[in-house]
C-alpha cells in the first residue's frame, strides 16, 4: 500500500467515524461543552495569576523607592559628586533627593533619575523618541486635584501607586519646579552589582548600606493564595474531564458495531486508532479554543477582585481587561490536548482490542462490572498508599503534590466500591416494595453514573478543601495583620535622621516610641535579619508565637534567648528549646513566631544583648504608641522638626482596615470557582442521566405496568438523584478536610517556609453538602420532566421485543 493509498484509507474511515455525530448532535454538544468548560476553568485561573503576577511586578517596579537597600553618610548630606564617584567607580546606583514644593509645605516632591532607577521608569518613555508627550512628572488622583486646586501650572502624568500628596520627576524637571538637585537624601543601590567592586566606604569613608526595613510587600503570601488557586484550577479541570471521559467512551460503545464492521471490511486496527485519534485531537482544539475564550470572560469577571487586592496593597492601579498571554492561552490549548486524549485512552485501548466477532452483551455483565470496581478500588488503595509513602519519605513540593493528586484520583477510584456498598446495606434494610426497588434500581444503574459521581466527588471535595483553605487564609490575614499593624503609627528614617534626638523628642511629647534596632549575619551560610527589641510590654500582649517555652517573654527581655521566625524554623529545624549555635554565640530558642509574606530567616533578640554583639547595628525605624496624642500634632511635629516626609509614615489602622475589605473582594474568586465547579459536576451527571434515557425504559416500564403513575415514577427519579448528591457530599467532607490540611500544611510549608493554621469551617461544609444535594437536583430534572410526560405508548413498546 502507497503512502497516498494510506492517507486516503485514513481519510475515509475518519470520515466514516465522524458521521455518528451527524446523528448525535446532543452528545456531540456534550463533548465540545464538557472540555470547553474544563479548559474554561483551568485558563481562566491561569488568566487571573498571569495577569495579577504582571500587575505585581509592575506594582513592585513602581513602589520599589522603599524596597531598595539605600547608601547615605554617616556624618553629611549626599551631594551629586558622590553619585558620580561611585558611577564611575562600577557601582549600580540612583540618586534620590526630596524637597517640598516651594508653593506648599504638604506636597513633597521625590526627585529621581529614570535612565538608572531601579524601578525602570524608562518603561514610561517611548521607545526611541527623544521626548514624551506626557510630562516627567508623576502624581496619582488626589495629589493631581490638589495641585489643580492650589492653581499651580503642574502638569502631570497619572501614577496610582504613589501615596497622596507626592510627586515623583526627573531631576531634569528641577528646575522647572523651583527646585534644587542637591542634597541628595541617599542613593537608591540595585540588588544586583557587578563583582569585585571596591567597598563603597573606601570609595568615599562614611558611606553605609541601610537595608530596607518596614516592608508592606505581601506578594509572597498572595503567591501562596494563587498557588492554592492554581491546584485549585487543575481540580476543576479534572472534574471536567470526567464528562469527556463519559462522553468519549459512551459514543466509542455505541460505534462498536460500526467498528466491527470496518473491520471486517479490512480496515486495519491501526488506520481505526488513528483516525479515532484524529478525532479526539479535532474535538480537543474546537473545545480547547471555545474554553480558551470563556475562561477570558469568566477570568474578565473575576479580575476585579484581584484588581481590587493590587490596588489596597501595592497602590498600583490595574486595569480591568486581560491581555491574551501566550502563556496561559498555551497552557490552555495543551491541557486540552492532553485532557481529551487521556480521556479517550481507555476507549482506544478497548477499541484495539476489540474482537470482530465479540457481542457486546457481554461487556455488560455484573460480574464484569464488579471486577471493574474492585479493580478501581485496590489501584485507588495502592494510589493512596504511594502518595503517603511519597508524602512521608520526600518532604518536598514534588512529593506535596503527588500525594494531592493521588489522594484525589485514589479516592475517586475507589468510589463506586464505596457506593455499591453503602447502597447494598441500604436495600437489605429498606421494606419490601417500591423502596426496596427505588435502591435496587439505583445499584443497577450505578455503573452507568460512577464517573459523573466522582466528578461530583471531585467537586465537593475540592470545594470543601479550598472553601476551608480561604477562610483559614483569611483568618491568619487578619491575625498577621493584627500582628503587623498593631501600633498607632510607624516612622521610618532615612540616614541623615538622628534616632537618639528623634526619640527624646516623642517621649517628651508624651508618647511611647519603641526603637527598632537592625544588624545582619549569616548562619549556616543564609542571610539572617537581627532584630533589637525594647523591654516593653506592647511585644509580649501584640506579638504571638506559634511555639515557645514558659516564661519565654521574661527571660527574652533579660537577654537569655532569641526568638525566630517561622520560615528559620522549618528552614534550619529549630524550635523551642534547641540551641542555635553560630561562631559569635550561642542562645536558646525561646520562641517561633509567624512572618507570612516573608521569604527571609529572621531572629529577634532583646536590644541590650544585640548591642553586645560584634555586628553593627542602626535604627531604621520607630513604632510609636501615641497614648492618646493627636496623630497629626506627632507626624507634623516630626516633619517641622526632624525633616520626615509623608511617604515615611505608615498609616496602620486605616492600611489594616483597607486590606481586610480587600482581601474579602478577592475570596469572591474562589466563591466563583466554587458554583462553576459544582455547575461542572452537574452537567456531567446531567448527561449521564439522558445517555441512560433509553437504556432505563426497560427497567421503568414493568413498574409502570404494576400501575405506579409516571408522574410518581418522576418522583422517584427526583429521590434517587438527591440521595446520590448526598451520600457522594458526605463521603466528600473526610476528603475535603485533607484536601485542605495538605494545601495549608504541606504544599505551603515546601513552597513558602510557613503554614496556615487550619481553621475547621463546618457551616461551610454544609453549605457545600447542600449545593451538591442542590447539583443533583438540577441535573434530574430534565430526566423527571420526560418521564412525567412520556407517553403510555412508549412505555408499552418496551414488551414488543425481547426486553
Amino acid at each position: 500500500m502507497t503512502l497516498k493509498e494510506k492517507h486516503r484509507l485514513i481519510w475515509q474511515s475518519f470520515r466514516t467515524i465522524i458521521s455518528y455525530w451527524y446523528r448525535s448532535p446532543i452528545q456531540f454538544f456534550t463533548v465540545i461543552f464538557g472540555l470547553a468548560l474544563a479548559t474554561a476553568l483551568w485558563s481562566a485561573v491561569q488568566a487571573i495569576n498571569s495577569e495579577a503576577r504582571a500587575s505585581y511586578d509592575r506594582a513592585s517596579a513602581q513602589l520599589s523607592l522603599n524596597d531598595h537597600s539605600t547608601i547615605t553618610h554617616v556624618t553629611r548630606a549626599l551631594q551629586l559628586a558622590d553619585y558620580v564617584v561611585l558611577r564611575r567607580k562600577g557601582w549600580d546606583v540612583s540618586p534620590v533627593a526630596q524637597f517640598n514644593l516651594p508653593q506648599t509645605a504638604n506636597i513633597s516632591v521625590i526627585l529621581i533619575d529614570i535612565l538608572s532607577h531601579p524601578s525602570r521608569r524608562t518603561e514610561m518613555i517611548p521607545s526611541g523618541q527623544p521626548s514624551t508627550t506626557e510630562p516627567l512628572v508623576w502624581a496619582n488622583y488626589i495629589t493631581r486635584n490638589r495641585l489643580e486646586a492650589l492653581d499651580l501650572d503642574i502638569k502631570t502624568s497619572l501614577d496610582t501607586a504613589l501615596p497622596d500628596n507626592v510627586i515623583i520627576t526627573d531631576f531634569s524637571q528641577a528646575a522647572s519646579l523651583g527646585l534644587s538637585t542637591t542634597p541628595l537624601d541617599h542613593l537608591l543601590l540595585a540588588q544586583e552589582q557587578l563583582p569585585n567592586l571596591k567597598s563603597i566606604d573606601t570609595l568615599i569613608p562614611g558611606l553605609k548600606i541601610n537595608r530596607p526595613a518596614l516592608s508592606t510587600d505581601t506578594g509572597t503570601l498572595t503567591e501562596s493564595f494563587h498557588l492554592n488557586l492554581t491546584a485549585f484550577g487543575f481540580l476543576s479541570f479534572v472534574v471536567g474531564l470526567f464528562i469527556v471521559h463519559s462522553m468519549i467512551n459512551l459514543a466509542l460503545e455505541q460505534r462498536r458495531g460500526l467498528f466491527r464492521t470496518l473491520r471486517c471490511l479490512g480496515v486495519p486496527i491501526w488506520v481505526l486508532i488513528t483516525a479515532l485519534g484524529c478525532e479526539m485531537l479535532l474535538f480537543a482544539l474546537i473545545a480547547g479554543g471555545s474554553g480558551i475564550g470563556i475562561g477570558y470572560v469568566l477570568a474578565s469577571l473575576l479580575m476585579p477582585g484581584v484588581s481590587g487586592t493590587l490596588q489596597g496593597l501595592y497602590g498600583a492601579d490595574i486595569a480591568g481587561v486581560l491581555q491574551l498571554r501566550s502563556d496561559w492561552v498555551l497552557s490552555g490549548l495543551a491541557i486540552a490536548v492532553f485532557g481529551s486524549l487521556l480521556a479517550g485512552a481507555r476507549g482506544l485501548y478497548l477499541v484495539a482490542k476489540l474482537p470482530i466477532l465479540q457481542s457486546p452483551a457481554l461487556f455488560a455483565r455484573s460480574q464484569h462490572i464488579q471486577r471493574i470496581r474492585n479493580r478501581g478500588a485496590i489501584i485507588g488503595g495502592v494510589l493512596l498508599f504511594l502518595g503517603t509513602v511519597v508524602l512521608l519519605t520526600t518532604n518536598t513540593l514534588i512529593g506535596g503534590f503527588i500525594f494531592l493528586g493521588a489522594l484525589m484520583l485514589g479516592t475517586a477510584l475507589a468510589l463506586p466500591l464505596i457506593l455499591s456498598k453503602v447502597i447494598s446495606a441500604l436495600t437489605d434494610r429498606a421494606q419490601p416494595g417500591i423502596s426496596a426497588w427505588i435502591w435496587s434500581d439505583l445499584r443497577a444503574q450505578l455503573h452507568m453514573l460512577s464517573l459523573p459521581l466522582m466528578a461530583l466527588l471531585l467537586a465537593v471535595a475540592t470545594n470543601i478543601g479550598v472553601e476551608t483553605m480561604t477562610s483559614s487564609f483569611r483568618l491568619t490575614l487578619i491575625s498577621w495583620l493584627e500582628q503587623r499593624f498593631t501600633a498607632d503609627l510607624y516612622v521610618r528614617l532615612e540616614g541623615k535622621s538622628a534616632p537618639n534626638h528623634i526619640q527624646s523628642w516623642l517621649t517628651d511629647q508624651g508618647t511611647t516610641a519603641l526603637p527598632l534596632m537592625t544588624s545582619e549575619t549569616v548562619i549556616n551560610g543564609h542571610l539572617v535579619s537581627v532584630y533589637g527589641l525594647m523591654d516593653h510590654p506592647f511585644y509580649e500582649e501584640n506579638w504571638p508565637l506559634i511555639a515557645k517555652q514558659t516564661e519565654a517573654w521574661p527571660t527574652f527581655h533579660l537577654g537569655q534567648g532569641i526568638m525566630i521566625n517561622e520560615q528559620m524554623a522549618y528552614g534550619l529545624d529549630l524550635w523551642p528549646g534547641d540551641q542555635l549555635v553560630t561562631g559569635h554565640f550561642s542562645q536558646p530558642i525561646l520562641g517561633v513566631y509567624p512572618d507570612y509574606g516573608n521569604t527571609q530567616f529572621q531572629m529577634v533578640m532583646a536590644q541590650k544583648q544585640l548591642l553586645l554583639s560584634d555586628k553593627p547595628t542602626h535604627i531604621p525605624s520607630f513604632t510609636i504608641l501615641l497614648n492618646k496624642i493627636e496623630k497629626p500634632d506627632i507626624i507634623n511635629g516630626l516633619t517641622e522638626n526632624f525633616g520626615i516626609h509623608q511617604t515615611q509614615f505608615l498609616d496602620q489602622n486605616s492600611l489594616r482596615t483597607r486590606s481586610l475589605a480587600i482581601f474579602d473582594q478577592t475570596f469572591l474568586i474562589t466563591n466563583a470557582l466554587n458554583v462553576l465547579t459544582l455547575s461542572v459536576a452537574a452537567f456531567a451527571l446531567l448527561t449521564s442521566f439522558l445517555s441512560m434515557w433509553s437504556q432505563r425504559l426497560p427497567q421503568i416500564a414493568p413498574i409502570w405496568a404494576m400501575g405506579i403513575p409516571s408522574q410518581q415514577l418522576a418522583r422517584y427519579e427526583i429521590i434517587r438523584s438527591l440521595a446520590l448528591g448526598a451520600l457522594v457530599a458526605i463521603l466528600a467532607i473526610p476528603l475535603g478536610l485533607v484536601l485542605a490540611w495538605t494545601l495549608l500544611n504541606v504544599i505551603n510549608v515546601q513552597a513558602f517556609g510557613w503554614k496556615l493554621p487550619f481553621h475547621a469551617t463546618p457551616v461551610s461544609w454544609v453549605k457545600v453538602t447542600c449545593l451538591s444535594i442542590l447539583a443533583a437536583l438540577l441535573a434530574a430534572l430534565i430526566p423527571a420532566g420526560r418521564l412525567r410526560s412520556l407517553a403510555p405508548s412508549t412505555l408499552l413498546k418496551v414488551f414488543n421485543n425481547e426486553r
